[in-house]
């Protein structure tokens, strides 16, 4: 639980502070990264999100060496296997790929 709200927190603080359409939804050790104001709510807010971006995002990702999944409908989950250092690199590469994303 505390990795995970960790990654949601450093995550959630770059969106905000650059203003993009976009939010990270978490429960427990399963999160994703909606192309949309958030938070969404239905399926109908879902459908909405901008899949093209998220594209992009998770390409990023993946030349970064982090594996999310190929659509923004799936969670994605990290375990005690994960240590501090995976969390916030992957808190990195999340952010580098929004950006990249939001360019």
């Amino acid at each position: 639980e505390q990795d995970g709200a960790e990654l949601q927190r450093l995550v959630s603080e770059h969106i905000d502070s650059r203003g993009y359409a976009a939010c990270v939804q978490r429960v427990g050790s399963m999160g994703t990264v909606y192309f949309h104001p958030g938070p969404v709510c239905s399926w109908k807010q879902a459908g909405g999100c901008d899949t093209s971006r998220y594209a992009k995002y998770f390409h990023h990702l993946l030349e970064a060496g982090v594996h999310m999944p190929p659509a923004q409908f799936e969670a994605w989950f990290h375990s005690a296997a994960h240590s501090a250092n995976d969390i916030a690199r992957t808190a990195d590469a999340m952010r580098a790929a929004l950006d990249a994303a939001f360019s």
